[in-house]
């Protein structure tokens, strides 16, 4: 039985000269980066740095693809193609930049890895805004999912900073229990705030699926 080529039409349009552009160039610099990278683990004194070096040569091989979906190379799954490569780059960088440091903390300051970070926002948000961009309506949805997500987070940054304050500390008696309900009712509030945020950034991005492919809202049951 033969196979039935894809419709044209189902497929997504080429992805713009706008959104290509700036992933073109990150991804070109990131190349060249990690060709130095992967050097400077290999020239490393007492020894090679093996792991900074495979990390390196992951980053490089996601770091082609880039070049070639900004070439345009790739016209169905750009915003995929493009979180999985600044992933790649993210998280390659700083596993591998460990290595260069005595305290892993040290790697959130290095310059190195800071400049490899917006990289890899400027390769995300491009993918990203090239799905979200089919569809107006979405950016609302994003918008919205998205602050609910940035208000969890910076609750959770908060506590990390301060231990709770007052919420994260014992008290006495019936002042406890006040304490531990407060808490309790945040931490659920935010456990919906997160799942209603998430779920709306989803559906978001499910408004950029064209019609007739796999996930697309009209083929969802």
């Amino acid at each position: 039985m033969q196979a039935t080529p894809p419709n044209a039409d189902s497929l997504p349009p080429p992805m713009a000269a706008i959104w290509r552009t700036p992933i073109l160039v990150a991804s070109a610099a990131m190349a060249c980066t990690n060709v130095v990278g992967a050097i400077s683990a290999l020239r490393a004194s007492p020894e090679p740095l093996w792991g900074w070096f495979g990390f390196e040569f992951v980053m490089l091989v996601a770091s082609v693809f880039g070049v070639l979906l900004g070439l345009g190379k790739f016209r169905e799954g750009p915003g995929i193609a493009a979180a999985c490569i600044a992933g790649a780059w993210f998280v390659g960088t700083g596993m591998g930049r460990i290595q260069a440091f005595p305290a892993p903390s040290q790697v959130l300051t290095d310059p190195w890895f800071l400049a490899r970070l917006g990289g890899a926002a400027i390769v995300a948000g491009a993918g990203a805004a090239t799905v979200l961009s089919r569809n107006p309506g979405s950016f609302r949805k994003v918008a919205a999912g998205g602050a609910m997500l940035v208000v969890v987070l910076a609750g959770a940054a908060f506590w990390m900073k301060t231990g709770g304050l007052w919420l994260g500390t014992q008290q006495d008696g019936a002042i406890d229990v006040l304490r531990k309900a407060i808490l309790s009712t945040l931490v659920i509030g935010a456990g919906v705030l997160f799942c209603i945020g998430g779920h709306l950034v989803i559906a978001a991005f499910q408004m950029g699926v064209p019609a007739g492919q796999s996930g697309a809202q009209d083929t969802r049951r």
